[in-house]
C-alpha cells in the first residue's frame, strides 16, 4: 500500500461536476428551457447568489463585489427576472424546492424586505414544500437580534455565520473586521431567535496558528453549542494572504488540525455529515445534503457567478460580472456562459464524485437510478480505493474510511470520466472577467 504521507491532498474543493465545459450556445440554451432532466430525482435546491460585501476578505475566492446602492438595485431587479426564466420549465413538473440558500458575497447585505420580495417572486414561478429550508448567510457587521426577527419573519429558518474565529489575533491575521466578543454576541443573539438551525464557519491553518491555539476556538463553540459548524481549512494561493504563505502551518499539521477537529466534535455529540461540516443530530443542512450526498438533487443557481449544478439536463455557470450580469438580464437574454450537457454516463459519474463527500455511497440507489451496479461501472475505480485504505464495502454502500476523509478530493477525482480529467472547477476557468461577446434568449420548443 502506498504510504499515505507520500500522497499529496488535493485541495482544489469538488463542487461541481461535470467540467468539461464550453462556451454557451443558442443551441444550448434551447436544450437548457426544453429539456427535462431523468426523472428519479425528485427535489429542487435554488441557490440565490448576493455578490456585495460591506469589506472584501482577502481569503475570499468567490464572486464578489464592493457595494454600489444603485448597481445593487439594479442587480435584484435582474436577479427577480432571472428567477422568472424559469416559469413553466419541464422540469418543475411533480418536483418541488425543498432548500433555499442565500449566499455570496454576503447574503445578508439583504433587508427582510428584500428577502421576502425574492421569496414572493421565487414562490410564483416553483413548488416550494412546506417544511423547505431556507437559509442566509451572515456576515457579522451586518446582522443584529432586530434584523434576525426580521429575517426569521419572512421565512428564513436558518442562518449561517461567518464568524471564523473566537480570537482577535486571528481575526486581524486574515483581515476580518469584526472582533472575537461580536461573534459570541452574535452567536448567541441569533441562538434566542429561535431559528431551526443556527451554523457557523470556523477557519483553520490560519498564519502562524497552532493546535493549541485552534483549541481555544474549538472549546469556545463547545460552550457556545451552536447548532452546526462548517470547519474550512484556509487556502491562501491565488489570494492577496499568498505574500503570508511562509506562516501557513504545513500540510503535516494541517491533516493534525483536521483530524483533531473531527473527533473533537464527535466527542462532544455532533455528527459529520460532509467532509468540512459538522451538526447536532437533525440539525443538518439540507441544501448541503441536496448537493453532495447522492443521488443529487437539482439545483438551480440564481445571480452573477452561480453555478447550476444540474437542471435541464445541463451544468452551467452565469457570467461572473455584476454589470455584465445586469445588462444581460434587461435585455432578456439568459445570463449562463459556460456549461456543457450531463449525460447519462457522467450522471453516473457524478453520482460518484460529488456523493464522495458524504462518505456513504448508496448501492441500491445507483441501481435504482441507473439499473446497474456501481460494482459493474466503477470495478477498477473501487479497487484502488479500497487497496488505497481510503474506502471499503459495508453492506449496501461504500464508505470512505477514517484514512480517506483528508484526501476527499483526491477520492473524487478517481470518478472522473476520461472526458473530464485534468478540468478544473469553474472558478479555474477564467471567468471572474469574462464577459462573452453575446448572450442568448430563450426560445420554448418541444422537449429534446
Amino acid at each position: 500500500m502506498k504510504s499515505m504521507e507520500n500522497i499529496k491532498v488535493d485541495r482544489e474543493y469538488i463542487e461541481i461536476y461535470p467540467v468539461n465545459w464550453q462556451n454557451i450556445t443558442q443551441k444550448m440554451v434551447d436544450q437548457i428551457f426544453s429539456a427535462r432532466s431523468f426523472d428519479f430525482i425528485k427535489e429542487i435546491s435554488l441557490y440565490v447568489h448576493i455578490p456585495f460585501c460591506p469589506a472584501i476578505c482577502p481569503f475570499c475566492k468567490f464572486n464578489i463585489a464592493g457595494y454600489e446602492p444603485l448597481i445593487y438595485q439594479k442587480y435584484l431587479n435582474a436577479l427577480k427576472k432571472e428567477i422568472s426564466l424559469f416559469k413553466n420549465h419541464p422540469d418543475l413538473q411533480n418536483r418541488i424546492v425543498t432548500a433555499i440558500y442565500f449566499g455570496g458575497g454576503t447574503g445578508s447585505m439583504l433587508t427582510s424586505k428584500e428577502v421576502y420580495e425574492i421569496l414572493d417572486k421565487i414562490h410564483d414561478v416553483f413548488s416550494i414544500s412546506n417544511k423547505v429550508e431556507i437559509t442566509m448567510e451572515c456576515h457579522p457587521n451586518t446582522v443584529n437580534s432586530k434584523k434576525f426577527r426580521d429575517y426569521k419573519k419572512v421565512g428564513v429558518n436558518r442562518v449561517s455565520l461567518g464568524i471564523q474565529s473566537f480570537q482577535d489575533e486571528n481575526l486581524r491575521n486574515i483581515e476580518r473586521n469584526h472582533t472575537a466578543q461580536q461573534n459570541i454576541n452574535l452567536l448567541l443573539e441569533a441562538l434566542k431567535t429561535g431559528f431551526n438551525c443556527v451554523a457557523m464557519d470556523l477557519m483553520y491553518r490560519l498564519p502562524s496558528q497552532t493546535l493549541e491555539n485552534l483549541k481555544f476556538d474549538l472549546y469556545k463553540i463547545k460552550e457556545l453549542s451552536p447548532d452546526g459548524v462548517s470547519t474550512y481549512s484556509l487556502e491562501p494561493e491565488a489570494t492577496p494572504l499568498e505574500s503570508k504563505t511562509s506562516k501557513i502551518p504545513s500540510d503535516k499539521i494541517d491533516k493534525e488540525m483536521f483530524y483533531f477537529i473531527g473527533d473533537f466534535f464527535e466527542s462532544i455529540g455532533y455528527r459529520r455529515f460532509m467532509q468540512p461540516d459538522f451538526s447536532k443530530p437533525g440539525k443538518e443542512c439540507k441544501y448541503v445534503l441536496n448537493a453532495w450526498r447522492a443521488p443529487q438533487q437539482l439545483m438551480i443557481g440564481l445571480g452573477a457567478g452561480a453555478h447550476s449544478q444540474y437542471f435541464g439536463g445541463y451544468v452551467w455557470a452565469n457570467v461572473y460580472p455584476v454589470k455584465s450580469y445586469i445588462d444581460a438580464l434587461e435585455q432578456e437574454y439568459f445570463p449562463g456562459v459556460m456549461g456543457v450537457k450531463v449525460s447519462l454516463d457522467e450522471l453516473k459519474s457524478k453520482y460518484m464524485v460529488l456523493g464522495a463527500r458524504a462518505f456513504s455511497i448508496e448501492k441500491e440507489g445507483f441501481k435504482k437510478g441507473f439499473g446497474e451496479n456501481i460494482s459493474d461501472k466503477f470495478n477498477s475505480e473501487i479497487k484502488s480505493l479500497i487497496k488505497l485504505g481510503w474506502m471499503k464495502e459495508e453492506n449496501n454502500y461504500y464508505k470512505i474510511t477514517r484514512e480517506g476523509l483528508y484526501y476527499i478530493d483526491n477520492i473524487s477525482k478517481v470518478f472522473y470520466s476520461w472526458a473530464n480529467k485534468g478540468k478544473g472547477q469553474p472558478w479555474l476557468k477564467g471567468l471572474y472577467n469574462f464577459t462573452p461577446k453575446k448572450f442568448y434568449k430563450i426560445t420554448r420548443g418541444k422537449i429534446i
